[in-house]
């Protein structure tokens, strides 16, 4: 089975639930473009929840019918992406300005990767004091990524700088990560640092 690719169009959700096998809590992300996922936990590290007694995961509306024959109880909002996610308002995305120390652990798909930014050159251009003051190493390298989260009303877009050691790559975009962002503003700096990262 070929894993879906997240474009502009999506919508996601993600909504605790009981698992219909084994009764545990866990979370379920799912996308209108067929992706689910099924996890203990969200975030670090970011684990599948795998009880023996799910053959596969239902997806879209199908998984959204099922919670509600098991009793579920489903969020409108959630249960109107699923069934009926052609007719779903979208809302604009909005550009995500960091305040100091503010942190996300977000399912997000990546959409931009960059390098040679103006926005690079001057982190560069910091030095060793202002680097510090983002809580940044000034010997690591950076790329510059943009990440959206379609999982609420608010479509979010979060411009960061990651770590050149995620290696991510132009060829990641449309995927799904895992990912902890940090936001930085010291002054009139203002960044967003990933953390953590994990493809889901």
């Amino acid at each position: 089975m070929s894993v879906p690719t997240h474009d502009f169009s999506c919508r996601s959700w993600t909504f605790p639930v009981d698992c219909w096998a084994c009764n545990q809590p866990i979370f379920i992300f799912q996308c209108t473009c067929g992706s689910t996922v099924l996890f203990d936990s969200l975030g670090v590290p970011w684990p599948r929840h795998h009880c023996g007694g799910i053959s596969s995961s239902p997806q879209g509306s199908a998984a959204i019918q099922r919670l509600v024959r098991k009793g579920g109880p489903i969020d409108k909002k959630v249960l109107g992406y699923a069934v009926d996610n052609k007719k779903t308002k979208r809302t604009p995305l909005v550009r995500m300005e960091p305040s100091h120390q503010e942190t996300f652990t977000l399912t997000s798909v990546l959409r931009e990767v960059q390098v040679g930014t103006n926005a690079l050159r001057e982190l560069k251009n910091l030095g060793l004091m202002g680097m510090r003051m983002l809580g940044l190493d000034k010997n690591q390298n950076f790329i510059q990524v943009t990440f959206h989260d379609t999982n609420d009303e608010q479509q979010r877009s979060f411009t960061c700088f990651s770590p050149k050691s995620f290696k991510l790559e132009e060829s990641d975009r449309g995927k799904l990560y895992g990912i902890k962002i940090v936001g930085y503003a010291v002054g009139s700096s203002k960044c967003w640092i990933v953390r953590e990262l994990q493809e889901l």
